[in-house]
């Protein structure tokens, strides 16, 4: 049996189509009978399925305790171009990802998880496939503007989380719930770095 991985995004994604001794990671749109049981798992207008060098998305699945496995080596091309693609999209919108076995997908949801990709080592900590789990990628930010909300957090005023939350929706034009999760990510780091 095969994992189905299925992300959604409000931008239009390229699609591509398995094309075999070539393929590391593509983007399809569902078919109307994959609408029916995934659209009320995601809050964002595009859904496509995620395949792999494998042709399915069981090559997006990797434990980071097998990367210095040589007989592991092939199978990291898919994981490091997923990895790449999130990071680079999670700098524009968070990305929410479904992943369950193939013909399941009217399973319901039996965890949701928050994950900023910018903290996940390819080496140490990625992400393992886990079926019927819905992740959040969250929206993250430059720098020089995470500076700028640490700084408003650490003031440590009643209301400073709210503070932080409009700064960042006035400066990046962010959405109500990715500049909530970000903000609220920011203050549990914070409090654990005391």
């Amino acid at each position: 049996m095969c994992y189905s991985v299925y992300i959604a995004t409000n931008q239009k994604l390229e699609e591509g189509s398995f094309v075999p001794n070539e393929t590391d990671i593509f983007f399809s749109k569902i078919s109307d009978a994959e609408e029916v049981h995934l659209r009320s798992k995601f809050s964002k207008e595009n859904i496509y399925y995620v395949g792999s060098d494998t042709n399915c998305s069981c090559g997006l699945a990797l434990d980071s305790s097998d990367f210095e496995n040589p007989e592991e080596e092939i199978n990291k091309k898919s994981s490091a171009k997923f990895i790449e693609f999130l990071q680079e999209t999670t700098l524009i919108e968070s990305v929410q990802c479904y992943c369950c076995w193939e013909g399941d997908e009217g399973a319901d949801i039996e965890n949701y998880k928050d994950i900023n990709i910018q903290k996940i080592s390819f080496k140490k900590n990625y992400f393992s496939l886990e079926e019927n789990v819905c992740i959040t990628f969250i929206k993250t930010y430059e720098p020089k503007l995470r500076n700028e909300i640490v700084k408003i957090l650490q003031e440590n005023e009643q209301g400073s989380l709210l503070k932080a939350i409009k700064f960042l929706r006035n400066k990046t034009k962010s959405g109500l719930m990715d500049a909530r999760i970000y903000v609220e990510y920011l203050a549990i780091d914070l409090k654990k770095s005391e």
